[in-house]
């Protein structure tokens, strides 16, 4: 599912961005469509390297650069979408290999995190022209999975917290829900304690707004000024 997502979603991105680079991206404020591609396809050909090479260390994203003055974005960005997923598909889910979380250091991580990352801004490239196609809805339930999984325990630059809340995520196109709160910076599973706050949407809808694209089609019921807490919190872009 994940390499497949990743080819889809960046020839998505690829036609969309064909239509002009120079669109501002609302989904992303002060970012241009140009500037979209740009950063996914740096992060593509990083990840690119660091699972190519089977790296035990971080390898600096900064020694990665974007495509030549007089390069074509767009082909440059499909050809480095299509060496991350071939990389990708040849990459054992239990071969070591770093990453920057706290879950293991093991090849499974990277198609999972960069199908995630390629859909999240498949969508906010075809947003910036009114083209916007949901995420579909088995990677989508992953993705709310993955926030709670990977970003949360471990997000940038963000001191472990814990907010007193009980949260309760519901898809309503999808039998997927989430129930759990956040002290000392882990997810924990609740029991019998009442939930503070709900957010019921499809499963695309869910995973846009926990990544802070807050489509209006999320209905949320109770606790706002928590749940607006865990949605600040340093993982969105």
């Amino acid at each position: 599912m994940f390499v497949a997502a990743i080819r889809s979603d960046a020839e998505a991105l690829a036609d969309v961005a064909r239509l002009g680079l120079d669109t501002e991206v609302p989904s992303c404020p002060g970012w241009t469509v140009r500037m979209l591609v740009g950063h996914l396809g740096v992060l593509h050909r990083w990840v690119t390297q660091i699972v190519g090479t089977r790296a035990q260390a971080r390898i600096p994203r900064n020694s990665i650069t974007g495509p030549a003055p007089d390069e074509d974005l767009v082909a440059w960005f499909v050809i480095g979408a299509t060496a991350l997923a071939d990389q990708l598909e040849q990459l054992h889910p239990d071969e070591p290999v770093w990453n920057w979380s706290l879950r293991p250091n093991v090849g499974a991580f990277w198609p999972r995190r960069m199908a995630h990352e390629t859909a999240i801004h498949r969508w906010d490239g075809q947003n910036a022209y009114g083209r916007a196609g949901p995420i579909h809805r088995a990677l989508a339930a992953d993705g709310v999975a993955e926030v709670l999984e990977v970003w949360l325990p471990s997000p940038p630059d963000i001191e472990p917290v814990t907010i007193d809340a009980v949260f309760r995520l519901l898809c309503t196109d999808i039998p997927s829900e989430w129930t759990f709160a956040l002290r000392d910076g882990h997810i924990v599973e609740v029991g019998s304690e009442a939930t503070t706050v709900t957010v019921s949407a499809t499963a695309s809808d869910l995973d846009l707004f926990m990544w802070g694209r807050q489509r209006p089609g999320a209905t949320v019921e109770g606790d706002r000024a928590a749940l607006d807490r865990l949605l600040t919190m340093g993982w969105s872009l």
